[in-house]
């Protein structure tokens, strides 16, 4: 089962938590806040958006979106947080929850040599596309919508490129060696993240929790990105380590709506 995300709501100002960059979490424009249409940023972000041609920004910030570090801040703070959290037996102690959310692996994708030099390009594979006519309606729809858009690869040289349909197998093979490079970052952050619990002296009381709220389609289906049924964007990875938790694999669907009261039940 899915989540689904429709990014629209309320304004954000009477949000109860801490807000590291500014007004809202995502990207997505007027449908959340009625703020400004900025200019088109250029290379190194998005080009364009569902919304239309230009650059939608939620914040009244004139830095373009992914230029703004982003990550690193949620890092710094995260890590920061697990060293400053205060210990069981400490006087007015209560069981709390960090949520560390990273914007990477999401488009526009974006890496560099460190991380793309750890992939071994020989073992990707290229998926096999059919012509219009040949696809079932709905992916022939999805790849249509989706081909309104720019994708921005960023070269190992640092170089921006726009990437526009239709997408030869060469750019097919630097997107998914750039998306697999961004996960390779993620897997250094997630590794500071340990690393800063494993220094607690209640480590053996922390609850680890790995999960995304979707997959990526990486040119399966002639698709990218998620908005698909098909099991590339659905299944996400769901790991959790703690104290009882037995370790073991599970072939039975299951669906986020269920975490937040798994984790209540376990604090």
């Amino acid at each position: 089962m899915k989540v689904v995300k429709y990014h629209i709501g309320a304004d954000f100002g009477d949000v109860k938590y801490e807000r590291i960059f500014g007004d809202p979490r995502h990207l997505v424009g007027t449908l959340a806040r009625e703020a400004r249409v900025a200019k088109p940023f250029g290379p190194g972000v998005y080009s364009k958006t569902t919304h239309g041609d230009l650059q939608v920004a939620d914040r009244h910030d004139p830095k373009p979106p992914s230029k703004y570090p982003v990550d690193l801040e949620t890092l710094r703070k995260c890590k920061q947080h697990i060293h400053r959290a205060p210990l069981p037996q400490d006087q007015g102690f209560r069981p709390h929850l960090l949520y560390c959310s990273f914007f990477f692996p999401h488009p526009p994708y974006d890496s560099n040599a460190k991380y793309m030099g750890r992939i071994d390009t020989s073992k990707i594979r290229i998926p096999v596309h059919r012509a219009p006519e040949d696809m079932h309606p709905a992916d022939r729809y999805a790849s249509t919508q989706k081909s309104q858009l720019s994708y921005v690869v960023h070269l190992r040289d640092g170089t921006p490129r726009i990437v526009n349909r239709s997408l030869s197998p060469k750019d097919d093979r630097q997107i998914i060696h750039t998306y697999y490079g961004m996960l390779a970052q993620v897997d250094d952050w997630v590794g500071d993240l340990l690393r800063a619990l494993d220094q607690r002296a209640d480590r053996d009381q922390w609850y680890v929790v790995y999960l995304s709220d979707h997959g990526e389609m990486a040119r399966e289906h002639d698709q990218t990105r998620k908005a698909t049924m098909y099991e590339g964007s659905v299944r996400v990875p769901l790991l959790i380590q703690g104290p009882g938790v037995k370790p073991q694999t599970t072939t039975h669907p299951s669906s986020l709506l269920d975490l937040v009261p798994t984790l209540l039940d376990l604090a």
